[in-house]
């Protein structure tokens, strides 16, 4: 493929690929959700789902920077882009977790379920693996990065 066919393919997925990582937030984080009700694997399954999440993110940003959805050199903008994609995912895969969760475990009576305090142990790391990927996704914003064709 030539340069312009692929950078038109990637511009042509990477909206795509943004809504899908949203989409598979909401229903990873309703799968992971449902397993609150039982299983003692869920912080295994909570955390292995969100860094599976983190990967489909990871493909929405390359297919952006392929794409040159953002000026080659311009990583602030590619920052905000990042953060963009990255932060979205994770509230909605926490808002779905959290949301289906309640709903599981209400009707079940399983007393010992605090909302609250799941979240409050389970949002910091979370969000501290986003503020991760976000800034190692810098460098793909830069000049000098070797697939960049403009230098």
């Amino acid at each position: 493929m030539k340069d312009q066919d692929l950078r038109s393919f990637f511009a042509r997925i990477a909206p795509w690929l943004r809504r899908a990582a949203i989409w598979c937030s909401i229903v990873v984080g309703a799968v992971v959700g449902l397993t609150l009700g039982g299983s003692g694997w869920f912080w295994g399954y909570a955390f292995g789902g969100f860094i599976s999440l983190l990967h489909v993110g990871m493909a929405a940003v390359l297919a952006a920077v392929g794409g040159e959805a953002v000026a080659p050199g311009d990583w602030r903008a590619g920052l905000a882009l990042s953060t963009e994609i990255f932060l979205s995912q994770t509230t909605a895969y926490a808002l779905m977790l959290l949301g289906t969760g309640v709903i599981v475990t209400a009707p079940a009576g399983i007393a010992d379920f605090d909302p609250a305090r799941l979240a409050l142990q389970m949002l910091p790391g979370l969000y501290i693996c986003t503020v991760m990927a976000i800034v190692l996704s810098g460098p793909l914003y830069l000049r000098w990065l070797p697939v960049r064709r403009d230098r």
